[in-house]
């Protein structure tokens, strides 16, 4: 055998272990990306119920923090206050010695939000029921508070409709309206202000329906981001898809 020959001889067998063990270590590549997906694939009725886990789990969570002995007072996140419009007359009542009049204001206020609150529960596990399977799929995906949004978009409407005349009871229950119609009262007759009006129990109401929605979009973040918070298996399966 000549030389070039032999040269040609050993190159070749040199090329054909090289692309030999690259198509072994390929394979082995496929296979085992091929398995992680065949281990972490989830059907569409598993997608559902995920998404509807989560989304009850939170609600029942947020609803049950909210509706504790004054839960949304001591919380600054979703302490209601006064409304946007009255702030100036909060301010000019606490100067001229009705400080203990606008507590007592402001503890009513989120005290008929923490009665309210629970009537969210039904109004949710409704809503929920109806998720279609793109709906969820594409919520899952999305970014880390994109289902408590879609919830909101869904449901806002109809929560101001059912907690409004539960908040209107809860205010004339706790006389959160007549201290209401008292501070206008006072503050209308100091000279130059601008007379405030304001419709308060559409105030309390949504912001009540903001604090819930503000717990929930919390719920929805600590799944996504902390597998330790996704309590059940079909939970950790299908969050499993996004990571």
């Amino acid at each position: 055998m000549t030389y070039p020959s032999l040269k040609f001889l050993i190159l070749s067998l040199y090329f054909s272990i090289i692309l030999g063990c690259a198509e072994i270590e390929l394979k082995t590549i496929t296979e085992d990306v091929k398995k992680v997906f065949q281990e972490k694939l989830v059907t569409d009725q598993e997608i559902i119920s995920a998404f509807k886990q989560m989304l009850e789990m939170a609600t029942l969570k947020s609803v049950e923090t909210l509706s504790q002995s004054q839960g949304f007072m001591n919380d600054p996140d979703v302490a209601i206050t006064f409304p946007k419009e009255a702030l100036k007359l909060e301010q000019t009542l606490r100067k001229v010695g009705f400080s203990s009049l606008c507590d007592e204001f402001y503890e009513s206020m989120n005290l008929a939000a923490e009665k309210a609150v629970a009537e969210a529960t039904p109004l949710f596990l409704n809503a929920i029921s109806h998720i279609t399977f793109m709906e969820a799929t594409k919520l899952l995906k999305g970014d880390e508070t994109a289902i408590t949004s879609f919830l909101k978009q869904k449901t806002f409407t109809a929560l101001v409709s059912k907690f409004n005349p539960v908040v209107t009871e809860q205010l004339e229950k706790n006389k959160v309206t007549k201290n209401w119609n008292k501070m206008i009262e006072k503050y209308n007759k100091f000279p130059l202000v601008k007379p405030v009006q304001s419709d308060l129990a559409q105030h309390v109401t949504e912001k009540t329906i903001e604090g819930l929605f503000f717990y929930m979009a919390k719920e929805e973040r600590l799944i996504r981001q902390n597998p330790s918070q996704r309590t059940t298996q079909l939970l950790q399966k299908v969050f499993a898809q996004v990571d």
